[in-house]
Order: structure tokens, then C-alpha cells, then sequence
């Protein structure tokens, strides 16, 4: 029984995980200049100074990288929770 309760907070841990990724990519996709912005604030906590040198190119970039993010973390999603859709039933 103890081992299906591990199961079901690791299960959890990961759909956490997976929605702030849809979260954070559906951002990126449609914001990518907030997006590097946030990047910057961040660096700037750790005295950092990040520009982007082709700044039409990372935004291109951002939003592609946050649209795979999004895609990926609802593959995530629904392999846990709704597996038989992804791998047939033996």
C-alpha cells in the first residue's frame, strides 16, 4: 500500500512539473519578449548582464522553444495520467 502512495506523490510531483511547463510555454509562445526579459531579471539577481545579440532571433527562437515546451509537457501529461492512449494495452 506505501508504495502506491510513493507512486501517487511522484505522480503529482510530475503533473506539477508538467503544468507549470504548459504554463511557462503557452508564455513563451505568446509573450517571447517577456519571456527573455524574465531571463534577464533573473540574471541580473546574479549580477549578470545578458543581452541577446540578434534580439528578432532569439525572439524567433523563444517562441519555438516555448511552443516545444508546451507540446512536450502535455505529452507529459497525458502519458501519466492516460497512458493506454500512448502505449497499447499487452
Amino acid at each position: 500500500m506505501a508504495q502506491f502512495l510513493v507512486a501517487g506523490w511522484i505522480q503529482m510531483i510530475i503533473a506539477v512539473i508538467a503544468l507549470a511547463g504548459i504554463f511557462l510555454g503557452a508564455i513563451s509562445f505568446m509573450y517571447p519578449d517577456h519571456s527573455i526579459e524574465l531571463y534577464q531579471l533573473l540574471m541580473h539577481i546574479f549580477n549578470w548582464d545578458v543581452r541577446p545579440i540578434n534580439y528578432y532571433g532569439e525572439l524567433k527562437r523563444t517562441k519555438i522553444f516555448g511552443a516545444v515546451m508546451f507540446v512536450i509537457s502535455v505529452a507529459i501529461l497525458i502519458i501519466l495520467f492516460r497512458p493506454e492512449l500512448v502505449v497499447p494495452a499487452s
